[in-house]
């Protein structure tokens, strides 16, 4: 299917600024012969910091997952994918505010790492959207990111 050569001229097209990286290309060349796994499979950050609602507040996803699949797949998850996002701290900070933090925790405790220190994630933005977040302004803040997320990120992967 030339999958190798439709990769290397999506980058080559796209001047190798590809949102995402390596799954944004795979998405972009792929799209038309991939289906969607149950969330349960790939269960992302965004589905236990985020309500349905301000999901889509945020990202506007289309053809999206119902909520009973998000809530069930929550319920009966196979694969935590410990995504990043603009505001949750990942589990393996000592600040982390995921809400998965303790579950990670007690696998990390069963390693051959456990004695390693965790780090501080400094990140200011996470700082300061978290006071946002924490002070009432959780919607404008998600609608506002969103408005990044959907057309200024793009076009700055694209021009810059």
């Amino acid at each position: 299917m030339n999958i190798k050569e439709k990769l290397i001229n999506f980058i080559s097209i796209n001047n190798g600024r590809i949102q995402q990286g390596d799954q944004g290309i795979l998405n972009a060349v792929l799209s038309d012969w991939v289906t969607p796994l149950d969330p349960c499979y790939n269960l992302v950050s965004i589905f236990y910091e985020l309500t349905y609602k301000e999901i889509f507040l945020y990202r506007s996803p289309i053809n999206f997952y119902s909520e009973v699949k998000i809530e069930n797949a929550k319920l009966h998850p196979v694969i935590v994918h410990f995504t990043s996002s603009f505001y949750s701290i990942r589990p393996w900070f000592k600040n982390s505010n995921h809400p998965l933090k303790d579950e990670w925790y007690k696998y990390y405790c069963e390693t051959p790492w456990q004695s390693e220190s965790l780090g501080i994630d400094n990140s200011n933005k996470k700082i300061f959207i978290n006071f946002l977040f924490n002070n009432g302004l959780k919607d404008i803040t998600l609608f506002l990111a969103g408005i990044f997320q959907k057309y200024l990120r793009p076009l700055k992967n694209k021009y810059i």
